[in-house]
This record gives C-alpha cells, sequence and structure tokens, in this order.
C-alpha cells in the first residue's frame, strides 16, 4: 500500500502545472460604449434616445423577428416592470466590432412605472460578466447602483434619478429572450 502511494504521488508530482484560464474576453468590446452613447447620455427623454441614435450612426430597421417583450424576462427580484405593450417601438441596426447590432427605443403607457426604455440587442454572446465592471460605471454615472446577480448571465442596476427622483433601472442579460437566440444579449435602460 505504502508503494502504492509513493507512485500516485510521483505520478502527481510529475503531472505539469497547467496554468490558469484566460481572463474572458468581451466578445463585443465597444458594446457598452455605444448602449451609453445612444442610451444614458442627455436627458432620459424618448426623443433624447431617438436623436442619440441617429447622433450615433444607427440607422433605421424594422423590427422584424424582435419580440419587445422579451426584454422583460430577466431574473430582476422585484419584477415592478412589464414591457408586453408598448406604445412605439422604434428599431435601429448597425455594426458593432463587426457584428450586427440592434438598438431598441420603446415608450410604454402612462400607468406603467417605466415609460421608455433603450436596449442594445447583440447575438452570440457567452456571458454578462465581462461587461458588468463598465457597465456598473456606466450607471453609477448615471446614478444608479447595482441590485441584483446571478453570474454569470445576468446583472442589475436599480435607482431614482435627478430632482424628480425618476425611477430607472439598467439590466444586462445574455440569456435574452427578444431575438430568440441562446446566446442572445440585451443591455437596456428603463425609464
Amino acid at each position: 500500500m505504502r508503494a502504492f502511494c509513493f507512485l500516485i504521488g510521483a505520478l502527481l508530482a510529475a503531472v505539469p502545472v497547467v496554468a490558469a484560464a484566460a481572463p474572458a474576453v468581451a466578445e463585443y468590446p465597444h458594446a457598452v460604449d455605444s448602449f451609453a452613447a445612444s442610451c444614458l447620455s442627455g436627458d432620459l427623454t424618448a426623443q433624447a434616445r431617438l436623436a442619440a441614435a441617429s447622433t450615433n450612426g444607427w440607422r433605421e430597421t424594422d423590427a422584424a423577428g424582435l419580440k419587445v417583450a422579451g426584454l422583460g424576462v430577466g431574473k430582476a427580484i422585484d419584477k415592478n416592470y412589464n414591457f408586453d405593450r408598448p406604445e412605439a417601438v422604434t428599431v435601429f441596426e448597425q455594426d458593432i466590432d463587426a457584428h450586427p447590432a440592434r438598438l431598441i427605443v420603446a415608450t410604454f403607457p402612462a400607468k406603467n412605472r417605466y415609460r421608455t426604455l433603450c436596449a442594445l440587442v447583440m447575438r452570440d454572446v457567452a456571458n454578462a460578466f465581462v461587461y458588468k465592471d463598465e457597465l456598473g460605471d456606466a450607471f453609477k454615472a448615471l446614478g444608479i447602483k447595482g441590485k441584483s446577480v446571478d453570474l454569470p448571465h445576468y446583472f442589475e442596476w436599480a435607482g431614482k434619478v435627478g430632482s424628480d427622483n425618476v425611477p430607472v433601472r439598467g439590466e444586462v442579460f445574455t440569456r435574452s429572450q427578444a431575438l430568440g437566440g441562446k446566446r442572445d444579449m440585451h443591455i437596456y435602460v428603463a425609464f
């Protein structure tokens, strides 16, 4: 038995040490910058979001294959929103890091907690974790903080901003139901 243990120990000592896994890399390195420029800069109004989209090179397109209600299928602790029945939806397209992306600006009835939604949707994203820190900084600059997390696919930010204490929530989710794929990601802000 002692010889067997010695043999196992010698074999384990001979196994080369495997290097630590390389850190995850964002599939879309400019996604957060594109999102922030179009959805977070300037006034928190639907008109400002539409103007920012045009200014930032987004081209208006149709909403074929897009489900705005799918943006509400996250894992938020407190479901105090509903994206099922938008009053108006404008969809834009643009390439981000040589991949097609969509930007959605939707408005909702006055009874909804969040009247406006601005979202960036992209395909084939492994996990949200690599976007968390940069998004956290962007949302912090807006005035909202992290709320809940479901590593590696979901992060949520929320708070109230401005002198009117407007409720705002942000989310990144890499199992988005907006386009129907298994590895789609959405980033949105709702206010």
